[in-house]
Order: C-alpha cells, then structure tokens, then sequence
C-alpha cells in the first residue's frame, strides 16, 4: 500500500494526500480522455500515467493547514517522521509583497528540469473588483502571428498587439537550443545548467509578453466600459496547421492557451465577461450576408481581394 511507503510517511499528512489527489485526478482525467477517443471526439494517442523514474522528483502541495505566515516569510511544517530523520522542522520561504494580506490557500513547490531548480507557486483568493461595464459592448479578439491579437470592438475602434517581437525572439531561442543541444549530444550530456538557463529566460519572456498583453486588452476594456471580451477557441489548430516547417514552429511555441488562461482570470477579476467560440468556417462563409456557419461544398461571395484595415499598433518594444 502506498499509504505504507516510506515516502508517503516522511511527508506531512495533509501534504502526502494532497499528492494522491493529484495522482487520482490524473487518472481521472486518462479514464476520459480515453472515453472520448472511443467516441471519435479524440485523435491522438492516450497513454496512462506513469511511475516517475526512481529518483524523480513531483509536485507538493502544502494547504494552508500545513504552513503559517510569520511577517515578510511563510513557514513550512515538514513534519515529525521527516524532522526525526533528517534533523529539519520547518522550511522557510519568503512572502511576495502582491501577495501580502491576502488569505492563501496553498504553497505548490514544483521540481523544474530535473530539480536543478524550484518554483513557488503562491495560491491565493483575489475579490472581484465592481466595475460600471456596458453589457451590450464587445471586443472581439483573433489570435496570430505578425498580428498576435487582433482586437476590435462594438464601439468601432479597433488596436493590434504585435507579436513579431515574440516570434522573433523565439526563431533566436530555437537556433540557440538546437546548438546547446548539439554540444550535449557530442559530450553524452542530457542535460545542463546552460540548457536550464535558456528555458528559464524563455519562460520568463513569455510570461512578460503575456502578462502585458492580457493587461493591455484589459485595461481597455475598463476604460471603454466594454464588459464582454469574445475569443476564437482555436481547438486543434496547432495538431492540424500546416503553414511550412518554419510557420509551423513559429506557430507552435506560442502559448496561445496561457495567454487565453491569463485573459479569463484577469477577466473575471473585473467582472468583464470572458466568452470563447469556434471559429471553424468563420474564414470561409460571406458575414455580410449572414450566411450560417458551417462545413458546405461551396460558400457565398467572391474571393480575391484583401482589404486591410487602418488599425492602432501597440507593441512591445523588447522581449
């Protein structure tokens, strides 16, 4: 029984079933996934989860049970069978400034790359803030490339966010991964510090360009009083775009789903309705005749010509 392991004994109580939530959840999640494969509704393949290696490293989650706020720190127990072993009580880590005075509900400590490194996530509860938002305005919002959001809006304003900044610091990454990479496989090394350091700094140019981005979009939506933001689903879009190998790469480093994840919550924060549609077929079928959006052997309209519209451009200066 896992419940008899000597891993299992050594973590706090709260902690370790905190951990078989997670593996249950995890299973949980394989069950379903292979459900909707055998109903067609999924293509890929599904594998169950698996042992982590024998010395892997996994998440731990400490509710706020397990832990107090002393000050500027937050305290850890690690408990009494661990302490008697290895001569440690508690494990202190410091408490971010945005995150003072807020209630946390849980300390997640994540193993990064082989735990050459760790991440503190700090869980905590944010009110909404009440906003006087018109429900009839809309800012629509198409994701791509050059162009990474596309946003217009019920008011008839319109603003891009370039995201060529993005794409190009991630054509730099890429050739700067496949060199390290080559290094590695001419000494037998897997893995290094140097490799460590270009994801963290991929990382962290990512979450800024993101973070500036859902602001951006957000804070125009309060300043216009617009209270529902619209988004493209982009369901499979990745699996199945063929745009040439560099397109494709392009296409595929961009988190798309942390961005829209970022969006939602900072969303929901404001009170600003978040709505997500499919936007299979919207390319193809005439709006200005309201033709239904569906699969159809032929659509409405003529083809030929691309109007472009005089748009504001923000961007970022750096990544």
């Amino acid at each position: 029984m896992v419940k008899d392991s000597e891993p299992y004994k050594l973590l706090p109580s709260q902690v370790a079933q905190q951990t078989m939530k997670i593996v249950e959840r995890n299973f949980r999640s394989f069950f379903h996934v292979l459900k909707e494969r055998k109903k067609g509704n999924y293509n890929r393949p599904v594998r169950p989860p698996k042992y982590l290696p024998k010395n892997g490293h996994f998440i731990l989650i400490f509710p706020y049970q397990s832990f107090r706020v002393k000050e500027d720190r937050i305290i850890l127990t690690l408990g009494k069978n661990f302490a008697e072993k290895y001569g440690v009580k508690h494990l202190e880590i410091p408490l971010p400034k945005n995150v003072k005075g807020h209630r946390i509900k849980e300390i997640r400590i994540l193993p990064r790359y082989n735990a050459l490194w760790f991440e503190v996530e700090y869980v905590y509860e944010v009110l909404p803030e009440e906003r006087d938002l018109d429900r009839s305005k809309y800012l629509a919002i198409d994701l791509g490339l050059d162009n990474f959001a596309t946003c217009v809006s019920t008011t008839g304003t319109a603003f891009i966010i370039e995201g060529r900044g993005l794409k190009s610091f991630n054509r730099w990454w890429n050739k700067e991964k496949a060199k390290l990479q080559s290094q590695y496989d001419k000494q037998g090394v897997k893995f290094g510090k140097r490799m460590v350091w270009l994801l963290k700094k991929r990382k962290n140019v990512v979450n800024d360009f993101m973070n500036k981005a859902v602001s951006y979009i957000v804070n125009y939506c309060l300043e216009n009083g617009i209270g529902n933001v619209v988004i493209g689903e982009l369901k499979g879009v990745k699996q199945n775009t063929d745009l040439g190998r560099r397109n494709n790469q392009n296409f595929h480093y961009i988190p798309y789903g942390l961005f829209k994840q970022k969006l939602k919550a900072k969303c929901e924060r404001y009170g600003i309705n978040y709505i997500e549609v499919d936007e299979a077929y919207t390319s193809k079928v005439d709006a200005l005749t309201l033709e239904p959006i569906e699969k159809r052997e032929k659509y409405l309209g003529k083809r030929g010509e691309t109007w472009t519209v005089p748009v504001f451009r923000w961007c970022f200066n750096k990544c």
